[in-house]
């Protein structure tokens, strides 16, 4: 029996839906599914989160496992993050519509914080090295420094990405391309999503 139906099973066995399951344990609907249908290794602590809500332990779920020892000193060594491929106006930073899939980070990478990948779509930040369709590694948070880039949503648009200015009470969105504009907001209008921590790019 592997893993996701391991979980699967409990979860039927202490009458659980997979709505239940997933508020219990605070993870999104459609990691859940991903679980069960082993489409997905849970990190250790979203492992812990799930054995915590069946009310079993974490080691149990592992057991039936020969390597299981060495399986739980895996899960140490990463987490699971959303890949976004937009975020859309109007909707929660984590909504399913703007998950298109789940990727492994290395657990240093993602301490203290809530994260997530944003696929990058333009060349609109080439100038900082950014191209799209890398990954850009972000952490969840409401204000960034002076020059630091950033994910930003203008006037309940979609979310941008560009090096953040502030000035007087302004926000220049600054692109690192000249091809383009920056974009002159009021700070009220200007929503911080998160700052970007690293990048990952596919050759």
């Amino acid at each position: 029996m592997s893993l996701g139906e391991k979980i699967k099973k409990i979860r039927k066995e202490a009458g659980y839906t997979q709505s239940d399951l997933r508020e219990k344990a605070n993870i999104s609907k459609g990691y859940l599914s991903e679980i069960e249908n082993d489409k997905q290794e849970p990190s250790l602590k979203v492992l812990r989160r799930i054995a915590k809500a069946l009310g079993i332990s974490s080691s149990y779920l592992l057991s039936e496992f020969e390597n299981h020892e060495n399986k739980i000193e895996g899960y140490k060594e990463f987490e699971i993050i959303p890949v976004l491929g937009s975020i859309a106006a109007g909707q929660p930073v984590f909504a399913e519509e703007n998950i298109k899939e789940y990727a492994k980070v290395p657990t240093e990478k993602v301490q203290n914080g809530q994260y997530f990948y944003l696929e990058v779509s333009g060349d609109s930040m080439i100038g900082a090295g950014i191209h799209e369709g890398d990954l850009v590694l972000v952490r969840k948070q409401n204000d960034v420094a002076h020059k630091e880039i950033a994910v930003v949503m203008v006037n309940a648009h979609d979310a941008t990405l560009k090096r953040v200015f502030k000035q007087n009470g302004n926000v220049i969105l600054q692109p690192e391309n000249k091809k383009y504009d920056p974009i002159f907001i009021k700070s009220k209008d200007a929503r911080i999503i998160g700052k970007v921590v690293g990048l990952t790019r596919s050759f």
